[in-house]
């Protein structure tokens, strides 16, 4: 079986497709040449044929030159330590190590020095093959040094608005807590009911702009931290830890079932449980599952309460609506939009409700055991 490679941007499985041709040829499949060769000349990733012993450089080609700068003559018959191609030579013994324990490495991040002596970022992978009788390593290099770059001024952008958001922030609640105080001053002094009016109108507005920035610091990370592999069960049990659940008899049905997702995933979950605790009594369970479908991975998180009207339903994840802050399920879906996740209200009145997020293929991944549960 070969062994594909996949990465964000994609290596256009240079490494499975010159492996696959390889087998072909030790098989005699005379014609595979051609396409080998199509493959490893074309490439625009770099790429390496070394021997597995020592590393000595058996072939390389035109991508891995315009890559590093390095070209036939720098390499064949040196290793790529000789021509000091590493920023760190600890990372190619780490590469080949993997390689002899497990007969692949991927996607391994490293820096590489060009022949210019300027660096680049470079995710490596590599695989063991045997070439003629003998053993070797096939590595595909690509650069992304534009990326990185990218990644980290968004990360300082984002940074920036992080602490904008706190100054101003922290001055508003400091405004609100200086109209509070005049508002408790002003109701010390006589008043018709006109003015108490006015001012219990005026004391609701402050509570609730004071709520509102508040619940901001909250989600002021969403999209600053990348994106991890999270385990849903421990994020609904975390998040249903900060509600007293009581007699509501809690059944999570997705053991060993990871999505990629913002570190901001309980609070989405939390959210959830928030909804029915808020609007769904009485109710006696609540339920999560997750089952694979066409499309996707669907995590459902359900509860028998009274359910949600149609035409409620229609505007739920809309900013600004709701009883409460009218935020929670806005940014619920915000949270969720950023490694493509989609989330839909199901359920109607009487029937309890019902969010069901769907994980696109690829932003899950779950245990042999439970893949095939959810069959």
């Amino acid at each position: 079986m070969s062994f594909l490679f996949f990465f964000g941007g994609g290596f256009l499985l240079t490494v499975g497709l010159i492996i696959m041709v390889n087998q072909r040829l030790n098989a005699g499949v005379v014609e595979a040449k051609e396409v080998f060769e199509l493959f490893f000349r074309t490439s625009p990733d770099g790429i390496v044929i070394s021997r597995l012993d020592g590393g000595v450089i058996i072939d390389i080609n035109e991508g891995f030159t315009n890559l590093t700068g390095f070209d036939r003559d720098d390499t064949i018959g040196s290793s790529t330590l000789e021509i000091n191609m590493w920023k760190d030579p600890g990372d190619l013994k780490e590469i080949f190590g993997e390689v002899r324990k497990k007969g692949f490495c991927e996607n391994y991040e490293t820096i590489l020095r060009r022949k210019d002596c300027s660096e680049i970022t470079s995710i490596v992978s590599a695989k063991s093959i045997t070439l003629q009788g003998v053993p070797c390593i096939i590595s595909v290099t690509r650069d992304i040094t534009d990326r990185k770059r990218a990644e980290e001024a968004l990360r300082q952008a984002n940074r920036k608005l992080n602490l904008l958001s706190s100054i101003t922030r922290h001055d508003i609640l400091n405004s609100i807590t200086v109209i509070a105080g005049y508002l408790g001053l002003a109701r010390e002094e006589p008043a018709g009911p006109k003015l108490k009016g006015y001012l219990d109108h005026l004391d609701a507005s402050a509570k609730t702009i004071q709520h509102q920035i508040e619940f901001t610091r909250e989600y002021q990370e969403i999209g600053v931290n990348a994106a991890t592999w999270q385990n849903v069960e421990e994020n609904v049990r975390n998040a249903a830890s900060e509600f007293k659940i009581g007699d509501v008899i809690l059944t999570i049905e997705c053991s060993d079932v990871e999505i990629f997702a913002d570190p901001l995933l309980r609070k989405v979950f939390y959210n959830f449980f928030d909804n029915s605790f808020r609007y769904a009594p009485p109710f006696t369970t609540i339920t999560v599952s997750c089952k694979e479908k066409g499309d996707g991975l669907s995590v459902i998180f359900a509860d028998d309460g009274v359910g949600i009207t149609k035409e409620v339903r229609k505007y739920l994840f809309e900013r600004g609506f709701g009883n409460h802050t009218g935020l929670g399920l806005f940014l619920s879906r915000e949270i969720l939009a950023i490694t493509g996740i989609t989330i839909t209200k199901n359920g109607g009145a009487g029937k309890g409700a019902s969010f069901e997020m769907t994980v696109p293929k690829g932003a899950y991944r779950v245990s042999d055991d439970e893949a095939n549960q959810m069959q």
